[in-house]
This record gives C-alpha cells, structure tokens and sequence, in this order.
C-alpha cells in the first residue's frame, strides 16, 4: 500500500532517489522525484534508459553492482550538479504533463471530429466530402 503524502514529503525532504528494480517497465515514484528536484540513481535497464536522457545516464545510472551503486551514491554527493538540468528534467516530464496530455488528446479529438460538421438550423452531424 503507498501513502501518497509520505512519499510526497520523504521526495521534498530529501536530495536523492535510489532504485534497484532493474526490470521496471514503468516508475512513476522516479517521475515524481525529478519533478520534486531530487537525483535520480536507477539501474541502467528496464525503463530508465528511455526515461532519462543520453546526458544523464553516466551520471545517474547504475550497472546493478554494489560497486557501482556505491560510485553513483558518492558522485551525487560530491560532484557539482551538471548545468542546464532542470532543462533535461523538463524535457523528462513533459510526456507525463496532464495539461500538456489534455492539450493534446483535445487537439487530435478536435481533429478526428473534423469529418463531421454540423449544419446550421439542423442541429445534427453530417459527413463532409
């Protein structure tokens, strides 16, 4: 069971986001850490090497080795965050923005209903040739 609020808090209180879920077809708590600022360090597998981008992948992936886990732990509390991140966390969330979504879902519904006009007086759908 999760708890939506202690998840909430525990990302804003906190810097960095751990997973080991190597086969993980889709993360929703790893978008909610990048939208609330904090570091991912994920497998380089399963989703997250279609979920970050290429620049970001030396930085915030691991190979499943301790040794590797480990490596990225430090570099994210040692090394300088990487200029022009927000940019890349941006680019990450977009896809996942519901405005943005229902922007586009309205736009394409706009365009299906497009063959259909509606005749003035009529009140009813009609095809257009």
């Amino acid at each position: 069971e999760r708890n939506i609020a202690d998840h909430a808090r525990a990302l804003h209180s906190n810097s960095l986001l751990i997973s080991a879920r190597p086969d993980a077809a889709s993360d929703d708590l790893t978008l909610q850490a990048l939208a609330a600022d904090c570091h991912p360090i994920v497998p380089s597998a399963g989703v997250y090497p279609e979920l970050l981008p290429e620049p970001l992948h030396e930085l915030c992936m691991h190979d499943g080795t301790a040794e590797s886990l480990a490596a990225r732990m430090i570099d994210a509390w040692y090394l300088d965050r990487p200029r022009g991140l927000e940019f890349l966390r941006d680019e990450i969330l977009s896809p996942f923005d519901a405005i943005g979504a229902c922007k586009l879902i309205d736009e394409r519904l706009d365009n299906l209903a497009g063959v259909a006009i509606k005749r003035p007086g009529r009140g009813r759908l009609v095809g257009v040739a």
